[in-house]
């Protein structure tokens, strides 16, 4: 039996049976590629065994490895880097500290915390230095723990296993450059060469990303004005390019912001081309923009480096034939990697988002693997944070599914997506996140005081009331925030980004300042100069003696957050039956009215098909040359609608009006 075929059998790499074979005494050579078939019977009968102690292989070989950077790291003496908050279980192992002695530490100085439970910069220097350790600052730690952290959920999401499933999809290609070496023109360029676009008049939307068609072959193209995009994605782990064209001008050479482009493109480790635009122009100098491209590694082609450098003029269109060609023939070399599986749920990054006053919250998705469907759950972080309403491509059309590589505008989402989300389609919403582990986060969260955080949680519920709660004791502390626990609701909520036990100090000061957040005592007081500057900075700090009233004011405060209910009440409807005009933001057509009656300065939902497109206003309603306030059923008018949408012959309007009253909270404390 091939050595491949009894790999693939035991869902085990070649190389890792080689070393299977090593541990049962089983040697077969290095470049074999055959084994005794009687051999490869005795190893799949006997495999839960083999298998177990290949397990075991394994797992002291990680903790050798463990032991051997303990050990060096003990015998070092430099400064601990340390992120602005940490947990102190992963503290106490950076500084090399029994994780008792660490929280005994922190207990001295005022703080209770468990192994799981963070603590910011500041407390962790000082509880360091008393054990005559020395530690600065590193906030890119962060970034670098929470890029891991994404890039290695993104690559389980792609990873697959069943070869046979995977297909080859589009490159997908980032353009980056310094703002006037001419990026957009050649991007624009592009767009004006792809038979796709011209034969549908070119691209009627901007979304962030798009396709052309060359030669039968598609590419992907992602627009990131000023590297906005691209690095925020890249801040977060979701590598979505597979390779880059670096745009550098003939005539300037390399530029600060081309610096920039090549030091992203190398923490992307994506390959890339450079295009040398303006070439047209008079004082263009190849050689010399080679020569500084060779300074910062990226030596050309011709002159035996690795770089494929292509010179262009966007402005003429010249070398566009041979950029493209470059870009397909770097894309052939990568195709192991351009491969999907486009028949599993889909996998997507968000690369752009925003929300229209009349669609309401937009993204555009790049789907990496997986097919997306009209009609897909979309989720995020285990979150269900919508439904496919409306799939759109790059051209405005509307599609039904998108298979890998391919850009599609999506409507549907119940709040707008981030830049560099991971969204994950599924048949089903996914189930409620569980009680525990809800608490679970939170714990481990408690001690967490940064803006970021704060302001990204803002960001996803939007009516958040973040807090720091102190308590005299640990059973006051703890039964509040039991209370606190219980009052769940989607659309607010109260955030504890810090807790302990004591008067209120400057440190609570500090992090209520930094996330925006009020100061909560029970049992305690701040001393007059801390009122005082609390009072100067304008941070609010109430105090309590009883907990119900603690929570009724809580409750009362996140019951003035929630938005108003806004009652549809339909007045009537009709059906478009000419088009007169349109301009910018205002069309006028002619309907009939078919039940209820039309009133001007109504809202109205267009409908095509049965599918809901949007809302738009009318502004005016007229029955031949005069203006009406009112259009009774079985009529024909003339009617102006205001908003971005377009209606069509046969249409549906509906026409209602909208009122608003405050809503209620009830939680069960």
């Amino acid at each position: 039996m091939n050595v491949s075929e009894l790999a693939r059998q035991l869902h085990i790499s070649i190389q890792e049976l080689r070393d299977v074979f090593s541990l049962i005494g089983l040697h077969i050579g290095y470049r074999a590629i055959k084994v005794d078939a009687k051999v490869a019977k005795k190893v799949i009968a006997n495999w839960p065994e083999y298998q177990k102690i290949w397990e075991a292989h394994k797992r002291k070989l990680v903790e050798e490895e463990e032991q051997k950077k303990k050990e060096q790291k003990a015998v070092q003496h430099d400064p601990v880097a340390l992120p602005p908050v940490i947990t102190v279980k992963i503290f106490a192992e950076r500084i090399g500290v029994p994780l008792t002695r660490v929280i005994g530490e922190l207990m001295k100085n005022g703080v209770l915390a468990s192994l799981n439970e963070r603590i910011d910069f500041d407390t962790a220097a000082i509880v360091a230095a008393e054990f005559g350790i020395e530690t600065f600052s590193d906030k890119s730690e962060t970034d670098r723990a929470h890029e891991v952290t994404t890039q290695e959920k993104l690559s389980a999401l792609l990873q697959e296993h069943d070869a046979q499933a995977l297909a080859h999809r589009p490159p997908v290609v980032v353009v980056m450059g310094h703002v006037d070496h001419g990026k957009t023109k050649l991007l624009d360029a592009i767009r004006k060469t792809d038979v796709v676009a011209g034969e549908s008049g070119g691209i009627t939307q901007h979304i962030g990303a798009y396709q052309i068609e060359r030669a039968g072959r598609r590419i992907t193209f992602i627009d990131t004005p000023g590297h906005e995009a691209f690095t925020s994605m890249r801040s977060r782990g979701a590598r979505i390019a597979d390779l880059a064209i670096l745009v550098v001008a003939a005539d300037d050479g390399v530029m600060p912001q081309t610096e920039e482009a090549i030091r992203i493109i190398n923490q992307a480790h994506i390959p890339l081309v450079v295009a040398v635009n303006k070439m047209d122009k008079p004082e263009a100098n190849l050689e010399k923009t080679k020569t500084m491209l060779a300074q910062f590694d990226l030596l050309p082609e011709d002159w035996g480096g690795k770089i494929p450098v292509v010179p262009i003029s966007a402005l003429k269109g010249d070398g566009l034939d041979k950029l493209l060609e470059m870009v397909f023939l770097v894309a052939d070399v990568e195709g192991d990697r351009l491969r999907a599986n486009p028949h599993k749920p889909a996998v997507a990054t968000v690369v752009e988002a925003h929300v229209d006053k009349g669609e309401g919250p937009v993204a555009t998705l790049l789907v990496q693997a997986g097919t997306l469907h009209q009609g897909d759950y979309l989720n995020v972080d285990g979150v269900t944070l919508g439904r496919a309403r409306m799939l759109r491509n790059d051209q405005g059309t509307v599609v039904v599914a998108a298979d890998p590589s391919t850009p599609v505008q999506v409507l549907g989402f119940k709040q707008a997506a981030t830049i560099g989300d991971i969204v994950e389609a599924s048949a089903k919403a996914l189930t409620k996140i569980s009680k525990a582990r809800v608490r679970a986060a939170e714990s481990a969260q408690a001690f967490t005081a940064t803006t970021s955080n704060a302001q990204e949680e803002q960001s996803r519920k939007k009516h958040i009331i973040p807090v720091v709660l102190k308590a005299d004791v640990l059973g006051s502390l703890e039964a509040i925030i039991a209370q606190i626990e219980k009052m769940e609701h989607p659309e607010v909520g109260i955030k504890i980004i810090a807790k302990g036990l004591g008067n209120v100090t400057e440190s609570d000061l500090q992090q209520a300042q930094a996330a925006n957040a009020r100061i909560i005592g029970f049992h305690v007081h701040a001393l007059p100069e801390i009122a005082l500057r609390a009072k100067d900075g304008g941070i609010a700090i109430t105090y309590y003696d009883v907990i119900y009233e603690l929570t009724k004011q809580l409750k009362k405060d996140l019951a003035d957050l929630l938005p108003l209910i806004v009652e549809r009440k339909l007045l009537g409807t009709a059906q478009i039956i000419a088009l007169f005009r349109e301009a910018e933001k205002l069309q006028v057509a002619g309907c009939r009215v078919t039940g209820g009656t039309l009133t001007a300065d109504a809202h109205v939902t267009i409908l095509r098909n049965g599918e809901v497109l949007g809302v738009v206003r009318i502004v005016r309603l007229q029955i031949g040359k005069q203006a009406v306030v009112e259009v009774p059923q079985g009529s024909e008018c003339g009617i102006a609608l205001e908003g971005k949408l377009r209606v069509q012959e046969q249409d549906v309007l509906e026409v209602f009006a909208e009122q608003t009253k405050k809503r209620t909270l009830e939680f069960t404390l």
